[in-house]
């Protein structure tokens, strides 16, 4: 143990870095004593010299590592003091008893200067490190969150459907199975019935596969926008085909102003917000409710709204109805809830067509939904999926 401890200390002194702080060293001292003749020729007094190799060694504490080449400093700046400033010059001898109290102070200011400046280094370069550390630790924790938060959505996610799915798959299955096992007796209004059901379980069913393919690919960035120029009238004439399984008795009222009124947007996605919030608005309603379906300029934008008469958003949840997995318990359909990502899809695809969504209720009853659509310009790569 001895000889690897004495190994190790000789790579130190012999080291490169050791070798380039020795020669910092005594590039330091030799411009002390270079700056002390230069100020000797105008006869300024000592203490003014030996503050100057005091900085020199100040300096050398500061620009080295460790505590050995401040230690050599303190003793050198002695050295060449006494060497080249006192009676008998260029001689180590010392001749008044006086020199040695001088040299004492300023060989133990210089150790004091020279320990405590490389202790306060080292003490900076121990904080950083554990600055650094903490960044780690941090990064690491927050991936982790990051991580643990992602599997509880996708868990909650998969619950969500093995739930919602359940009873509408429940349904076609029971109108199926009571179709084929009692055809010959089942009147023809009642089999229409019953396959009407399985049409509209299926047409929800459609709806939600639709919105979960949309939510993946707004997930890992794939949601590529093909944007062209439409006419509002035909986007809202198939966005109101696309919801007509869930029409029932309910009234749709269209308000579009009368000049032609065209919108910059990808169909297809524009269609399904439009569906999406029809969707709501009829799951959300009273049999007898009428929905609103207004369409017209705003400024330079698009403005697209839909209102309903049925109960609305809870006031407390007004700041949340676009998040993932957020469903209305004022709904009227519990077979039909959803699983929450209607919303938040809308929220999704409106933003990335670079436009805005709100929401609140009607001081008459009922809850509103609007978004606008801006004019064709160059639109971003879409936003990540809002958490």
């Amino acid at each position: 143990m001895e000889q690897t401890r004495m190994n190790g200390l000789n790579e130190t002194l012999l080291g490169p870095r050791f070798l380039r702080d020795l020669g910092k060293t005594l590039l330091a001292m030799a411009l002390a004593a270079g700056a002390g003749l230069l100020f000797r020729q105008f006869r300024l007094f000592e203490a003014e010299i030996i503050l100057l190799f005091l900085l020199g060694v100040l300096a050398v504490a500061r620009i080295t590592e460790g505590y050995l080449c401040g230690i050599l400093a303190a003793f050198l700046g002695v050295g060449l003091f006494n060497f080249l400033f006192t009676e008998p010059y260029l001689s180590l001898a010392v001749y008044r008893t006086e020199y040695f109290a001088t040299f004492l102070v300023m060989l133990a200011t210089a150790l004091l200067t020279s320990t405590s400046t490389s202790r306060i280094r080292k003490e900076a370069r121990q904080a950083e490190q554990r600055e650094r550390t903490i960044q780690e630790l941090y990064a690491r924790q927050r991936e982790a969150t990051l991580l643990a938060e992602s599997e509880r959505l996708r868990g909650n996610l998969l619950r969500s459907i093995s739930h919602d799915l359940r009873t509408p798959l429940a349904g076609i299955l029971g109108s199926v199975s009571t179709i084929l096992e009692n055809y010959q007796n089942l009147p023809d209004s009642v089999k229409k019935e019953l396959l009407q059901d399985v049409f509209q379980d299926t047409g929800w069913l459609s709806q939600t596969m639709d919105n979960i393919l949309s939510m993946t690919r707004l997930e890992e960035g794939e949601l590529l926008l093909n944007r062209k120029e439409e006419l509002a009238e035909e986007v809202i004439a198939a966005s109101i085909a696309r919801v007509n399984r869930f029409l029932g008795p309910h009234t749709f009222r269209i308000l579009l102003p009368e000049e032609m009124l065209t919108v910059w947007a990808d169909p297809q996605l524009l269609e399904q917000v439009l569906g999406n919030l029809l969707e709501n608005a009829l799951r959300h309603s009273g049999p007898r409710s009428r929905i609103l379906l207004l369409a017209r300029k705003q400024g330079q934008d698009i403005l697209f709204r839909v209102e309903d008469d049925g109960p609305g958003f809870p006031p407390e949840d007004l700041s949340r109805v676009f998040d993932r997995f957020y469903s209305n318990p004022r709904t009227g359909s519990p077979e039909h809830r959803g699983i929450g990502l209607g919303l938040s899809i809308c929220r999704s695809i409106v933003l990335a067509h670079g436009g805005t969504i709100d929401a609140g209720n009607r001081r008459s009853g009922g809850a509103w939904v609007a978004f606008t659509i801006p004019p064709a310009s160059p639109v971003p790569q879409p936003p990540p999926f809002p958490s």
